[in-house]
């Protein structure tokens, strides 16, 4: 595939902006489940999801992270201080 116009920045770019998306899809789905509303579970309107959850989803893990943001100083907007760890998804290649 020779797409001349296409330059590898480009590309890269391309790639990141649909892990992003795919990734808050992913986050809307877990956040609809985990609310308890019976039966209304968010489906991803992105045509492309279905397809790209087929090969990024056996190649992830889930790997906890540290919500850095609710810090004891930072209860001074309402927000919680819990720095509970929170599961994300991440590509093996990435683990190391």
């Amino acid at each position: 595939m020779n797409i001349e116009a296409l330059t590898i920045d480009e590309v890269k770019s391309k790639i990141k902006s649909i892990r992003t998306a795919y990734y808050l899809e992913l986050d809307k789905i877990e956040k609809s489940t985990r609310s308890g509303a019976a039966g209304s579970v968010y489906k991803p309107k992105a045509k492309w999801f279905d397809e790209y959850d087929s090969f990024v989803k056996p190649v992830s893990i889930r790997r906890k992270t540290i919500d850095n943001m609710n810090t004891p100083n930072s209860n001074e907007s309402g927000s919680s201080n819990s720095n509970e760890p929170r599961p994300s998804l991440v590509p093996r290649s990435e683990m190391g």
